[in-house]
């Protein structure tokens, strides 16, 4: 999209670390109420809102934006 034109960024809404329910234990491949980092975020394109992101990864990864350095406070 940045290709096209585009200016993309996200604004993080949180950031925490919480217990693996079933749906991210099974998607993740992980054991339930394990540790994972939890980012949600909303997606803009040239300022206006695309989409919602909730992001988990297991504690042993820290998850990071896509394009870091794009966010916006």
């Amino acid at each position: 999209m940045e290709q096209q034109g585009h200016t993309l960024s996200s604004i993080v809404i949180s950031s925490s670390l919480t217990k693996a329910d079933s749906a991210c234990s099974t998607a993740l491949k992980m054991p339930l109420n394990a540790e994972v980092h939890r980012l949600v975020r909303i997606r803009l394109v040239d300022g206006k809102t695309t989409g919602h992101r909730n992001h988990g990864s297991p504690r042993r990864h820290r998850p990071r934006p896509s394009r870091q350095g794009r966010l916006r406070p």
